[in-house]
Formats: structure tokens, sequence, C-alpha cells
């Protein structure tokens, strides 16, 4: 099976709808939203705006989204209160109370009140893959001692061409068999292949031995091996580079 880019790149609330899944991160059903499980998502802006993003699927003709900010918890003399989390020292988070839309209000915030379409102005935005676990009632922290869950392997080849990275992907799934479930392009110059796996891991050793072992492969940035390493969001323009931020391949395999 030759890896092939998409005629049409998916972009905007569709883009967004389908990394979540493709990340493990949806809820089907009539389930109510707000319950600390493993549909939430942490979406950076800018690397310093967080939100948690939830996906329902209600039915195949209904979507719910919900998007809300985290806001770092201050003492009363304004500094800022950290977690003392084993070997990971990081802020603690709370949902907003205030800031929250469901449905399509969600995405229409993403997309209109972050500025992040056509218009050549926004937010850089990204998600982090691995799974945080978030409670709507308590300090949350996104460090990498808060990763608790990896449902997918994540690739990417900066110093090779566009044509080199569908090129390697297609090497890759020729030597091993394993086909990326999802493909992202950066809206610069590089393509993020995810693996999805059956069974998520739960051991972090265990992730990181396998995944630097995809980032030699794949001459990927050695970076992307922490468990809380954000990658770009798919489906806004990337301003900077005045492209967006698109799913060029996706696939049931895992």
């Amino acid at each position: 099976m030759k890896i092939t880019p998409l005629t049409h790149p998916i972009v905007g609330a569709d883009a967004i709808f389908l990394q979540l899944m493709k990340l493990g991160r949806n809820k089907s059903g009539s389930e109510a939203l707000l319950q600390a499980d493993r549909s939430w998502s942490v979406i950076k802006a800018d690397n310093k705006i967080l939100y948690a993003a939830q996906w329902r699927q209600v039915n195949d003709n209904c979507q719910d989204l919900r998007i809300t900010r985290l806001l770092p918890q201050k003492d009363e003399g304004g500094n800022y209160l950290y977690h003392p989390a084993p070997n990971d020292r990081c802020k603690r988070y709370r949902f907003s109370p205030h800031r929250h839309f469901t449905r399509e209000l969600g995405t229409e915030y993403l997309l209109k009140c972050m500025a992040i379409s056509n218009l050549g102005t926004g937010h850089e935005l990204f998600i982090i893959p691995n799974y945080i676990p978030l409670d709507w009632e308590k300090d949350n922290g996104i460090g990498a001692g808060f990763v608790t869950e990896f449902s997918s392997f994540f690739v990417e080849s900066d110093d090779l061409s566009i044509e080199e990275q569908w090129e390697k992907f297609n090497w890759f799934a020729e030597e091993t068999g394993l086909i990326p479930s999802l493909i992202v392009f950066s809206g610069g110059k590089s393509l993020h292949g995810y693996f999805k796996l059956k069974i998520p891991i739960t051991d972090s050793h265990r992730w990181q031995t396998i995944q630097r072992k995809l980032i030699l492969i794949f001459q990927s940035d050695p970076n992307i091996q922490n468990p809380n390493r954000e990658m770009r969001l798919a489906g806004p323009w990337r301003a900077s580079k005045k492209q967006h931020q698109s799913v060029e391949y996706y696939s049931d395999n895992e």
C-alpha cells in the first residue's frame, strides 16, 4: 500500500476533529462532558496559553467540542503556584469557570476568536499527543511527570524535503509493515506522522525507548522524546509561514 498525500488536504474544524480522533481523544454516545476521562487534550497557543479540549462524537451527524482555558494558579502575592511533583516542578492549572464553549462554538473559538483563519495573523497552535489527566475540580499539571498514557508514536524529519519525507514513510512501511494513522503538515517544512497503538502504553520508559529508535530512523528532532512534547495542531492557519497546518493523510491502521 503506497502512502500518498490527499488530493485535497483537510483543514479547519474537520482536521481538528480528525487529529483528536486519531489520538484516541474522542468520546462516543450520550455520556456527559466535563468528566475526568481520556477524552481531554491539552492545546497550547504560542507556548504560553493553555486550553483543554474535549470532543465527543454524538452520532454520525453531530459532534461536540468543548474548549476551556486552563489558568495558572497564583498566591495572594501574584506568584505562580507549582506542583511538588517528583522530578517535575511545574505550574498548577485549573479550568476556567467562565471561558468555555460547546458544540460548534468551541470550533469557532479556535478558528475565529483566536484569529487562526487565513487572515494572515494569529497564534501558533500545538497539541500534546500523549495523555495528561485533567480534572475539572482539581489542580492540574502538564509537565512530563503528569503524562500517564501513550496512545501513539510520532515522528518528523525537518532536514529532508517534503518529497523525501513521503519517500521515508513509504520506505518504513515497506520495511516494517507499519503505516501511519495520521500525517499532518506542519505548515512549515515538515510532515508529522503518527502511529496509533491498539493498546496504549502506560510505561513512560518503554514508550521513550521505542520513540528514540523512531527518532533515529526518521532523523527527527531528539526533543520529541519528551512525554509531554507538543506537536502542531492540525487545522489552523500558521500565520508565520502563511500556510495551513493540514491533515495530508490518514488511515485506520493501528
